[in-house]
């Protein structure tokens, strides 16, 4: 939707709705699952790095049921997007987090009354 499309009065503007907050409640908590997925396997190998196959990771998550394809595929392009994540092979396909996605994450951990958008 284009503002001048606003300005001309060709398109309706509408209320958000309980089906639009839970559907970004739903982003949200996608981008935040990937993102959590990334930082426990970086603290766990003692690096502090977290060098991922994409498609794979896509895979176990869409197998155990933690989302669709197309919501693990659209959070993970948010996450790279709002540079949570980066591409670090893309040869293979291969992902990382950054600090400041592992900075976000400890701060959603530290700091669990604060509003943390992913």
């Amino acid at each position: 939707m284009s503002m001048e499309a606003v300005r001309q009065g060709k398109t309706k503007l509408r209320k958000i709705t309980m089906n639009d907050q839970a559907k970004l409640n739903r982003q949200e908590t996608n981008r935040y699952q990937i993102l959590k997925i990334f930082y426990d396997i970086a603290a766990s190998n003692g690096s502090g790095i977290a060098i991922i196959n994409t498609d794979r990771l896509i895979a176990r998550v869409v197998e155990n049921g933690l989302m669709s394809q197309d919501e693990a595929n659209s959070a993970f392009a948010r996450l790279i997007d709002e540079n949570l994540l980066s591409l670090d092979d893309v040869a293979f396909g291969h992902t990382k987090i950054t600090h400041f996605g592992i900075k976000k994450i400890e701060d959603f951990i530290k700091y669990p009354d604060q509003p943390n958008v992913f």
